[in-house]
């Protein structure tokens, strides 16, 4: 019985985040999904191998899934605005699984300093 207890709260609390995730760095996870994604994106997020492989197919399935998108919905503002936004939410909460909010903080300070 406590191991269901335990389980349930783990499982709760993992959606919990993601969902406060997903929403609060929304626009900090579209900027990451658009950026060239390389071998300094390791050193700057401090990434493993496999944390750099899965961001990588993130961010080119992002990028591919968002044109397609824009094609097939160029002649309707509204459904291409709702359908971009509807890519973002899924692919925010996809990232979520891979970095941590700390980590997307860290890489948009960075973007905002190199900008400048």
């Amino acid at each position: 019985m406590n191991k269901i207890l335990t389980f349930v709260t783990a499982l709760a609390l993992i959606f919990t985040v993601n969902t406060a995730f997903a929403g609060s760095n929304n626009n900090k996870a579209v900027a990451l999904l658009t950026h060239q994604v390389d071998r300094n994106t390791i050193q700057e997020l401090k990434l493993n191998e496999m944390a750099y492989i899965q961001l990588k197919d993130l961010t080119k399935n992002y990028r591919a899934e968002a044109e397609v998108t824009k094609v097939l919905f160029a002649s309707d503002a509204q459904t291409l605005a709702t359908r971009l936004q509807e890519l973002e939410n899924r692919y925010t909460i996809e990232l979520s699984k891979v970095l941590t909010p700390s980590q997307i903080e860290g890489f948009t300070q960075r973007m905002i300093i190199a900008s400048k």
